[in-house]
């Protein structure tokens, strides 16, 4: 989160930010001096419609939570399709999947796939939940070499521990216990 920020977001420029969701897109845009287009949720769930109305030629990320966190609710493969076609080409989508794995509804978009028609999106995942590693911060992003190269640019040299990578290999190697 806080490399995308990093990478994308400048002093002035906006973000779009559900509301309620996770608090650290806030965090990681004020630290970059952006300001926040803040859209209330509708009927407990993003409303795409009202996020696409607040696009202009400030926004940079819109960061969407995928099952939302905290509410739970997400938005299927269908919807989130008709948004990104009318999302602009130069606007970074985040889908946060920090909850995908419980997910368990046929119609919740395999965002992958996505990426072969959408390249401005980034997909973030990690170990924290269904792996119970939260405490070493170990996640990763999915998206187009394009954007994975500006992360690059911005990332630190040594930004996961020893601990973390060990931990992750091994629970990747233990799927009966996830």
């Amino acid at each position: 989160l806080s490399l995308i920020a990093k990478a994308f977001i400048s002093k002035g420029e906006e973000s779009i930010i559900p509301e309620i969701t996770f608090g650290w897109y806030e965090s990681v845009t004020l630290q970059m001096g952006g300001k926040i287009e803040w859209v209330p949720l509708k009927e407990h769930k993003m409303d795409l419609d009202e996020i696409k109305s607040r696009i202009n030629q400030n926004t940079r990320v819109i960061w969407m939570c995928n099952p939302n966190n905290p509410i739970g609710t997400f938005i299927n493969e269908a919807t989130l399709k008709n948004f990104l076609k009318d999302v602009p080409k130069d606007v970074i989508v985040v889908l946060d999947e920090a909850y995908y794995e419980f997910a368990d509804d046929l119609s919740y978009p395999d965002s992958i796939k996505l990426l072969e028609d959408y390249k401005n999106i980034i997909i973030l995942r990690t170990f924290s939940k269904v792996y119970g590693l939260a405490s070493l911060r170990l996640g990763y992003g999915i998206a187009d070499s394009e954007f994975i190269s500006y992360l690059y640019k911005v990332k630190e040299p040594i930004n996961v521990n020893m601990v973390a990578q060990v931990a992750a290999l091994a629970s990747l190697d233990d799927q009966e216990i996830k």
